[in-house]
């Protein structure tokens, strides 16, 4: 909505007392006439998202012809379903409507239970927002679900009522209890009326504050203000309060003979229930609603000698206002407490001896205090040592917070060195082993996995081998211990025959599980875990798992700092009935857990560095494939993780390739909070094979920096999402090049736009028969988005469109996209935009793009090249079931009906990036590589979308190059041809040269001695030459531009190859990049041969021209 053009008119009126009329009734006319002042941009965003009515908010404009959507509520109490509403009831003003339409919630906690929080079936992607939601059409079905708790009190609560019962003083006048809220209406001829519960204020000391929350709304229609009391005199016209009017305002006031406004700001009192909480430490108070801080006032004259209270006030005559959950309790004074590991006397900084954390981030006097250690391999904990209090005792990890005049309290955690036993070799043989062995030899196996369990620690350069042919079942693969850069520990097999299976069975929800490890090493291991109690067919749409979590693979960190290499490789995982609706299992997760107190987060930063998935294969797994890294530490939007604070902390080093997978749930591959991943050469084939929603076969999300190359997706189902590839929200930079995507139900690449989003840049791939639409760009259109050189191909109508854009009001606007050199090969009659099409006619910049095959040049394009035949060698002819278990990719030889023939009108016709960025009004590119995807987000809001498009500064990762185009031919010369293959001419071998007669002269033999004008010298480097021996450049970079740089003219085609030979495919040196008339030294020979007989200096000059029968410009 903050997107939306808003105009709000603004009435400032001044209060005055009425003629002949009390205090309150003054005071109740301004505060109900009153509209906060808009005195900031942010202010007049806030005020105007409250106030507009929801018949106003920005709908589709085919929403009128959308699906109907339907609701579902479901209510759970102390983690299950609970039917009977025992812990609170949901209910909904509309359980149906079409895309675009919102959705109101009020949720109500029974007596003696508290509303936790609300979730969907949608997996966060439709947000719940102060009790309201956005119908989407991607899902038919919305089912929210209110979770209840039984309420346990606080350790500092002063004072509780949720009015689930009547009180056991009498209430006054105008004040009932009804449906468990308190209401409080205003008598016949008073000015206003209030609610003062009995509360013992001795338990708050003069030296404590003190926080009043409470949940509050107008029953009625009827506009109103109310009232707050935080502190008072004997009288209740002696107050400080804060009020909220049905206008748009929240304020801070003193009543005390006199009405004086403190402070203010925008908020509106409405018939859904808002939180307030009024904070008052000493002479500061705090107002939040609704979880935001909305102002703070310190006052300078100790509260006018205000005591302590809490009353609830009703300034509406006719206005009845609503009262829930009020809470009462103390602020303690407590003091931080930090934790710091030292080593050989010296701060750990990068925690390679261990860390040490606290469970608290802050303590008050009396508190119980307990300390956690974890010491790396070849290091132990010694000791604890409290700065400047060296009497204070900690015993098994635990203090009690000493009282004292000190700011904060340091403990020193020191490690030293530890002695480290030789590196042993362990079997395990489920057949002929015995536990009581000694495990260290293939004789003495164990026999079980808990006996691995079982083992002290394991260290450094160990080795756990399972016996080929053992079959484990039921049991959990889990240990102590963890390897070192040198030596790191290894699980594997050992032996001939089938890989050692690990069947979970379901009685285990991780059948390998590591936590707080590194230098790991997983292979050659067979994993199921498959629980009988659900569907085990996997068919389409068949599984029935909907509760119960199972994994193949889990590993986690919490306070561990850095965890080092962790490699999975060669590992066959299949057959998990996982938990369709959630995506968090199937087969290989790594997290990241946190500490997160007072909305802060606290303990020990923690990442992966080098993690590695490849050669694993995944079939029949429930529901995702692989899902890495979901750290606490990298939240780069509050939708995406409420009550997780906004951090970037990401793993780095991370590589998923070479891996094959087949009918996996949900998502094939995911890659999250990391900085330069790399997910290449991976074969997904029928994902989201269940019904679970939103799925796509290989996606970042929440990623910088991502590269996804040299992949096959295929036969991925369903529409929401169903597409082979996908550029998720809150990434930056993310790099789609080179993969082969077919036959996905949902389309080519979904680009989101619901989350922080900049920078998606999709190039040089091949898109074949992927259906319903090819783009689509979901919740809106990210700044700098690029898509160049791609080459499409559908032998059938789309649906949809080849871009289609949908619920552009649930997320972050629509944006400047950029599409040019692409080839667009679809059948006569198929519509270029679908779904939002104005904003996309409208933001959709088009240029230099080819459409062939039948589709009409779509008019938005300022340079349509249209062709009948654009010149591919055999479109359409690429691979529609990939047999094999390896990525079709360029080099393989299936796509070439992709390649260019010699004739192709799309050979030349390209322009380079830099030329884009400037056509597009590229004026200073930014380099956002080094931002966190939020603040390149934030910093975009403000720029122009073309200067935030990746341009040339691509992600920097070992192996990866971008000089290349989709079948490795370089791009480094000569001017770009349109579509994902670059034309490249073959060089006809040349027949071995006639001997000469060494009597007679050969007239055209160049004397050797003498140099020849037309040759180049292989001396004296030609300036227009590249020299073979450097690296080409990369191309031009935006931010140093050199448009002004003319090409040499191309010569025009004479008519025929030479020796009437037809392009080929080149071997391995033969070929060479084509465009400029520029002659190219391949060789020079100087033969001399003794007895004076000179032979013939050779020289093979190759024009390095595209084509022969090329047509001119």
């Amino acid at each position: 909505m903050k997107h939306m053009k808003k105009r709000i008119s603004c009435m400032i009126l001044t209060a005055t007392l009425l003629a002949g009329g009390s205090l309150e009734y003054a005071v109740a006319a301004e505060e109900q006439q009153n509209v906060s002042e808009i005195v900031t941009e942010e202010q007049v965003e806030i005020q105007s998202e409250e106030i507009v009515p929801q018949e106003e908010m920005v709908q589709t404009e085919e929403q009128a012809a959308a699906t109907e959507c339907q609701v579902v509520l479901e209510t759970y109490t102390d983690g299950k379903l609970d039917e009977e509403h025992i812990g609170g009831t949901l209910t909904a003003d509309k359980l149906s409507g079409h895309s675009g339409e919102w959705v109101t919630l009020t949720v109500k906690a029974n007596h003696g239970y508290v509303f936790q929080r609300y979730d969907t079936n949608t997996d966060n992607l439709v947000t719940i927002d102060n009790n309201r939601f956005q119908l989407n059409e991607k899902f038919p079905t919305v089912v929210v679900k209110a979770y209840f708790t039984t309420r346990e009190p606080g350790k500092d609560e002063v004072f509780f009522d949720d009015f689930g019962s009547e009180p056991g003083a009498a209430l006054p006048e105008g004040v009932h209890i009804s449906n468990g809220e308190l209401v409080v209406d205003i008598p016949e001829g008073q000015g206003s009326n209030f609610y003062e519960p009995a509360i013992d204020w001795s338990q708050v000391s003069a030296q404590e504050g003190y926080r009043i929350s409470v949940d509050v709304r107008r029953v009625t229609q009827t506009s109103g203000t109310m009232q707050i009391a935080f502190r008072g005199g004997e009288q209740s016209t002696q107050r400080y309060v804060v009020a909220i009017n049905s206008q748009g305002s929240l304020m801070l006031r003193k009543i005390d003979g006199t009405n004086v406004e403190l402070k203010k700001a925008a908020f509106q009192l409405t018939d859904q229930y808002a939180h307030i909480e009024v904070t008052v430490v000493k002479n500061e108070v705090r107002v939040s609603a609704n979880g935001q801080e909305l102002l703070a006032y310190t006052e300078q004259n100790n509260w006018g000698g205000m005591t302590p209270k809490v009353q609830l006030f009703n300034m509406t005559q006719g206005a009845s206002m609503g009262f829930d959950n009020l809470l009462v309790e103390k602020i303690c004074e407590k003091k931080p407490i930090e934790v710091v590991t030292i080593y050989n006397g010296q701060e750990d900084l990068e925690h390679r001896a261990g860390t040490a954390v606290s469970d608290v981030a802050e303590a008050k006097a009396g508190d119980t205090v307990t300390l956690q250690t974890i010491p790396k391999a070849g290091y132990r904990f010694k000791e604890y040592q409290v700065e400047g209090m060296e009497s204070l005792s900690i015993v098994d990890n635990k203090f009690m917070m000493p009282a004292g005049e000190f700011e904060k309290l340091r403990v020193n955690a020191v490690f030293e060195d530890d002695t480290v036993r030789e590196a042993k070799t362990f079997y395990v043989d489920s057949e002929g082993g015995n536990d009581q062995s000694a495990g260290t030899s293939e004789k003495e196996a164990w026999r079980t996995l808990g006996r691995i369990k079982e083992h002290n620690l394991f260290v450094p350069g160990d080795r756990i081998l399972l016996k080929c042919g053992s079959v484990f079942r039921g049991e959990q693969l889990a240990f102590q211990g963890m390897g070192s850069a040198e030596q790191p520990i290894e699980i594997s097999s050992y032996g001939e025959g089938e890989l050692p299976r690990l069947e979970g069975n379901g009685e285990v929800e991780n059948v390998i599980s590591l936590y707080n490890q590194q230098y790991i090493h997983i292979n050659r291991l067979e994993i199921t875990n498959l629980d009988q109690k659900y569907n085990q067919n996997f068919e389409l749409n068949g599984s029935n798992n909907q509760e119960k979590a199972l994994r193949a693979i889990n590993v986690s960190i919490r306070d561990f700092g850095t965890a080092s290499d962790i490699r999975i490789e060669d590992c066959y995982i299949h057959d998990i009935n996982g938990n369709i609706k959630s995506k968090w299992n199937g087969g290989i997760f790594f997290d990241v857990k946190a500490n997160i107190q007072n909305g802060t987060l606290t303990g020990v930063p923690s990442k992966y560095d080098q993690i590695l998935i490849s050669g694993c294969t995944f079939e029949r797994v429930d529901r995702s494939g692989i899902k890495l890294i979901s750290s606490q530490w990298c939240n780069q939007w509050e939708k995406n993780d409420p009550g997780v604070p906004v951090n970037w902390y990401p793993s780095t080093n991370v590589v998923v390739r070479d891996n094959y997978m087949e009918k996996i749930g949900g998502d094939g591959i995911t890659v999250r909070d990391t900085d330069g991943a790399l997910i290449e050469h991976n074969l997904v084939r029928d994902c989201r094979y269940q019904n679970t929603g939103y799925n796509v076969g290989i996606w970042p999300f929440e990623a910088a920096n991502t590269v996804l190359q040299y992949n096959e997706a295929y036969e991925t189902h369903g529409t929401t999402d169903g597409q082979g590839l996908d550029c998720d929200h809150a990434s930056s930079n993310s790099v789609m090049q080179y993969n082969y995507s077919h036959n996905n139900e949902g389309g080519f690449m979904l680009i989101m736009g619901g989350y922080p989003h900049t920078g998606a840049t999709v190039r040089y791939n091949i898109s074949q028969n992927d259906r319903d639409k090819t783009f689509e760009f979901a919740q809106g259109c990210p700044k700098g988005t690029m898509i160049y050189n791609n080459t499409i191909y559908s032998d059938q109508l789309l649906e949809r469109g080849v871009f289609f854009l949908s619920n552009t009001g649930a997320g972050q606007g629509v944006n400047d996209t950029f599409a040019f050199n692409n080839v667009f090969h679809y059948p006569e009659g198929q519509k270029f935009y679908g779904g939002e099409t104005q904003n996309l006619t409208t933001y959709m910049k088009l240029y230099n793009n080819a459409y062939t095959g039948g589709i009409e040049a779509f008019e938005g394009d300022d340079n349509p090249l249209k062709a009948e035949d654009a010149g591919l060698t055999a479109p359409g002819t690429g691979p529609e079931v990939n047999e094999s278990k390896t990525a079709v990719t360029g080099s393989s030889g299936a796509l070439d009906g992709y390649k260019l023939e010699d004739t192709s009108v799309l050979i030349d016709k390209g322009i380079t990036v830099e030329e884009a960025w400037k056509h597009f009004g590229g004026t200073e590119l930014v380099d956002g590589r080094g931002m966190s995807p939020r603040n390149l987000f934030e910093q975009a809001k403000n720029g122009n979308s073309i200067d935030y498009v990746m341009g040339n500064n691509f992600p920097q990762i070992n192996g990866v190059g971008y000089d290349k185009d989709f079948f490795g031919n370089s791009l480094a010369d000569g001017k770009p041809d349109i579509g994902a293959a670059e034309f490249l001419a073959s060089v006809p071998e040349q027949p071995d040269p006639e001997q000469p007669d060494p009597e007679q002269p050969n007239p055209e033999q160049p004397n050797p001695e003498q140099p020849n004008p037309e040759q180049p010298n292989p001396e004296q480097p030609n300036p227009e030459q590249p020299n073979p021996e450097q690296p080409n450049p990369e191309q031009p970079n935006p931010e140093q531009p050199n448009p002004e740089q003319p090409k040499p003219e191309q010569p025009k085609p004479d008519g025929e190859k030479p020796n009437g030979q037809t392009a080929q495919k080149p071997s391995k040196g033969e070929s060479v990049k084509t465009g400029d008339p520029v002659v190219v030294t391949g060789l020079i020979l100087l033969l001399i041969v003794s007895g004076g007989i000179i032979m013939i200096c050779f020289c093979v000059s190759k024009r390095n021209r595209k084509t022969a029968n090329r047509k001119e410009n």
